[in-house]
């Protein structure tokens, strides 16, 4: 059972998820969103979700129907949808251990394919920046050092880890990248203050 908080945030979550599933996921795959079906994993559903969930991190099941093929091609995905007042930071997050009970967290349980990590506006029902990483490439770029990332600590004291878009393309664990900003043109360094602000 929920609380009041934690509710709000799932469900906060929920709106984000089906969103995505018009918004994101066709875009990820290439294809319409009528070849895909989405089945939700989560620890309250018993049985083997609970497992996918509670163990191996993995919050979806994404099926992707391909011409040709006698069946659809199988994609579990781990799905963290911040609010759009976070999109400064332009980071993923990903819990590391939880300190008031030893146990380690979703860092250590990755066994999904994929990572989508964005942005949403509920009020809109729109998003600002998605990311999707491919989680074996990305374990293996932190097994060798090639992802720098930062430590924090939440108010629930779970440890978590901080790292950057930009450093997870110069590792070239993305796989894709919904609305990333374009970045200034070159041009607009000499001109005015008040030019530079009608270009926003």
């Amino acid at each position: 059972m929920y609380t009041q908080f934690e509710q709000h945030n799932q469900d906060f979550s929920n709106k984000a998820h089906a969103a995505a599933q018009s918004l994101v996921y066709p875009k990820l795959f290439g294809c319409d969103q009528a070849m895909m079906t989405f089945e939700s994993c989560s620890v309250s559903d018993g049985g083997h979700k609970q497992m996918l969930d509670g163990q191996m991190a993995i919050d979806r099941i994404v099926n992707v129907t391909v011409g040709g093929l006698r069946y659809p091609i199988q994609h579990t995905v781990q799905e963290r949808f911040r609010r759009q007042s976070y999109s400064r930071y332009r980071d993923i997050t990903i819990t590391e251990l939880n300190n008031s009970s030893g146990q380690k967290s979703e860092l250590y349980k990755m066994m999904c394919d994929l990572m989508t990590y964005g942005y949403y506006d509920e009020r809109r029902n729109c998003f600002g920046e998605v990311i999707v990483i491919d989680v074996a490439a990305f374990k293996v770029a932190l097994s060798r050092g090639e992802i720098s990332y930062s430590r924090k600590r939440n108010p629930k004291q779970q440890d978590f880890i901080c790292i950057d878009f930009d450093d997870l393309h110069a590792a070239g664990v993305v796989m894709s990248h919904i609305n990333k900003p374009k970045p200034l043109k070159r041009e607009l360094v000499a001109i005015s203050a008040d030019e530079l602000a009608e270009y926003f």
